[in-house]
């Protein structure tokens, strides 16, 4: 027979939880032509959607059609929250589109934990 007393013990322990899941960067755009420069605007809100913060978000390269922005890349944009979104404003020259024709505006970046498009 084993006579062995087990002592019953107690104890806490401190558990850290972290947000799941990867940063998700998605790019939204309105395109308006400036005024006497006939410019065109790209105003491009980035989103995270994800449930972890982008860190170190740049945008790395961006065209309408074939042509690049006056505003010289990379353009660093920062820290994106969860579920937050951050702005920036890209300048085109006004070759760009023409009012009889569809281009399209590519916008490609970094951030810490990869890339988006």
């Amino acid at each position: 027979t084993d006579t062995t007393n087990f002592r019953t013990a107690t104890a806490s322990v401190q558990i850290n939880v972290t947000a799941g899941g990867p940063p998700a960067l998605i790019a939204t755009h309105t395109l308006t032509r400036q005024s006497g420069t006939n410019n065109v605007v790209a105003t491009i809100t980035i989103a995270n959607t994800g449930a972890s913060p982008a860190t170190g978000v740049l945008v790395t390269s961006s065209t309408i059609g074939a042509i690049a922005p006056i505003t010289p890349l990379p353009v660093v944009i920062g820290d994106i929250p969860a579920r937050g979104s951050l702005v920036v404003t890209l300048i085109f020259p006004p070759s760009v589109g023409n009012p009889a024709s569809a281009a399209v505006l590519s916008v490609r970046g970094t951030h810490s934990s990869g890339s988006f498009t």
